[in-house]
């Protein structure tokens, strides 16, 4: 292609734009001026045709017909005459006595050769500059066109003067024309060229952004995430600008998270993978015994690689939006009854009490009920296994106290708590503030990032609070629908 370079298009294209323009305003002043022009020059002609008209009627006046009016046609240097003279010459003196200087000078201006045509009443062309030229229909022309010749309030004849006769232009008014045509064409070229300069310098500022940002694009394919991205002005590039570098900033920490990620999935599964492998080569080389002890060890082994296996395609079916919730009116406070129910044996185990509040008038919400049972036994199992030093958790349904309608839902403890650089998080995946905890009963570590997923998925929100030896409280809201 010829232009490859969108600053070369967006040149061209004012450049054409620009031409257009110019064009048009030719074509518009060539049309206006011209139609202008013979209307000043048709007007001109008319208002002279006026004023000589009272000079020829002078002459009438004077000669009592116009015999050798056309001895007022005589060119400067001519003889006196044109064709044959007449035998008396007029009084010139006594009639243009009395007349004013625009009178004198236009007398003057008639010994120019102009198209002057002077008929009598009955249409008999009496004196015309313009011999051999005269229109057949001259009367006629006189008649409907022309400015009258009078005396004492009578008409003796007709005056057609110009461009009343001929209403082609003369040569200085062609000239004339032309030299407007050619400074409106001047100044389209001057015009044109001076969008091309300054639009240049403003295209190559518009471009260089855009340039920039192709940079850093291809720059990061091929991996250089670290490729600068500069914000030049305020403007909707700038915007731009900073939105891609958002962007990339964004992609680095997805790309190092789930980089952590792998790391601690494939951390995660060694350690019972190895586990395994221990147990069972110590078996089959007689080091333990074959007992139902044993082989029970080894089924929780493989009991918590099926909970991380399946904590982690939930995950990723919820980062590849494959994640369905099967709505339907859902009793909250049914359900906190419910996990309660099912996990006080194992909360006795460790020393916990188990206390349920559900407040009567809690509204329904539209939920998936089988994962809101799974966040709130989430949140249960997390009490259970590290709120250190507590020994009571106790579980509520509210009404919420927002705007909008809903449930609240608390899990609190009364352990030691959360260290402040913790707390933030606890619902990040695979995050352990004890990485030392026992792994039989220190789940995958993705409980937490999967309820919060849960959660914000039913449109909710969850958040953490706790205080070094005052406990934790978890806060979950789902708004009634």
């Amino acid at each position: 292609m010829m232009f490859r370079k969108l600053s070369h298009k967006l040149i061209a294209l004012l450049t054409l734009i620009v031409l257009a323009g110019s064009g048009m305003t030719l074509l518009v002043v060539t049309i206006t001026t011209g139609s202008q022009f013979r209307h000043f020059v048709k007007e001109s002609d008319r208002r002279r045709a006026e004023e000589l008209s009272r000079v020829f009627a002078a002459y009438y006046q004077s000669e009592g017909s116009f015999n050798g009016v056309d001895r007022l046609l005589v060119t400067p240097g001519g003889d006196g005459s044109r064709d044959a003279a007449p035998d008396r010459a007029p009084d010139m003196g006594g009639m243009m006595r009395g007349m004013s200087a625009p009178m004198g000078q236009m007398m003057f201006r008639m010994a120019a050769p102009e198209p002057l045509l002077l008929t009598s009443t009955d249409g008999r062309v009496v004196a015309d500059t313009v011999p051999g030229r005269i229109p057949p229909d001259a009367g006629e022309l006189a008649r409907k066109y022309g400015v009258p010749v009078t005396v004492n309030g009578r008409g003796v004849g007709w005056l057609l003067l110009g461009s009343m006769i001929d209403s082609t232009f003369n040569p200085l008014q062609i000239q004339f024309l032309h030299s407007l045509r050619l400074a409106v064409v001047i100044s389209a070229v001057t015009a044109a060229l001076l969008a091309v300069l300054f639009g240049s310098l403003f295209l190559a500022g518009l471009v260089r952004p855009l340039r920039d940002l192709t940079g850093a694009a291809e720059s990061i394919t091929r991996g250089q995430m670290d490729a600068p991205i500069p914000v030049r002005g305020r403007d909707e590039l700038a915007a731009l600008a900073l939105s891609f570098r958002t962007m990339r900033d964004t992609l680095v920490e997805t790309q190092q998270s789930r980089r952590q990620m792998f790391r601690d999935i494939a951390h995660e599964l060694r350690t019972p993978v190895t586990l395994l492998h221990g147990e069972v080569e110590a078996m089959l080389d007689g080091v333990y015994e074959i007992t139902p002890e044993s082989v029970r060890s080894l089924q929780e082994e493989i009991d918590i690689l099926g909970r991380l296996i399946s904590d982690v395609r939930l995950i990723s079916s919820m980062d590849n939006n494959d994640f369905q919730l099967v709505r339907e009116p859902t009793d909250v406070g049914a359900l906190l009854t419910r996990v309660g129910s099912a996990f006080r044996k194992s909360a006795l185990q460790a020393g916990i009490t188990i206390e349920t509040h559900v407040s009567p008038d809690r509204p329904p919400v539209t939920a998936d009920r089988e994962r809101l049972i799974q966040v709130i036994s989430n949140l249960v199992l997390n009490a259970i296994h590290h709120a250190a030093g507590a020994d009571t958790l106790v579980l509520s349904a509210l009404p919420s106290g927002h705007p909008e309608r809903g449930v609240h839902v608390t899990v609190s403890d009364n352990g030691r708590g959360i260290a402040a650089e913790d707390l933030p998080h606890i619902f990040d995946r695979l995050y352990r503030a004890d990485r030392s905890r026992n792994r039989k009963t220190g789940g995958s570590g993705l409980g937490l990032a999967i309820a919060r997923e849960i959660v914000e998925a039913h449109g909710g929100t969850i958040r953490a609070e706790s205080s070094p030896g005052e406990g934790t409280t978890i806060h979950v809201i789902l708004q009634a629908e």
